[in-house]
């Protein structure tokens, strides 16, 4: 009997190890979400703005209403003629 209730309690803290081990898991992936998200927003921002320093660079030659569709998708917003440029960058 003493045997078995020794069995008992080691497979007893080796459960709460498997579930301390699941928690740092399932924390590790949230953080790994977490940090894939902040890298995707950060690659869109820089797409963003090398996309608005081609617009600022060749402003004369590109057609007004492709303008006017990336000036209205931006956050902050900005204007058709960049005249809030300086800010931005």
């Amino acid at each position: 009997m003493k045997k078995f209730n020794t069995e008992i309690k080691r497979l007893e803290r080796l459960d709460r190890k498997i579930d301390e081990k699941d928690a740092k898991i399932k924390n590790l992936k949230t953080e790994n979400t977490m940090l894939i998200d902040k890298i995707e927003h950060k690659n869109t921002k820089i797409e963003e703005l090398t996309v608005y320093e081609i617009l600022v660079k060749n402003e004369s030659i590109i057609p007004v209403e492709i303008v006017e569709k990336f000036v209205a998708k931006q956050r902050p917003p900005i204007c058709e003629d960049f005249s809030n440029e300086e800010k931005r960058m």
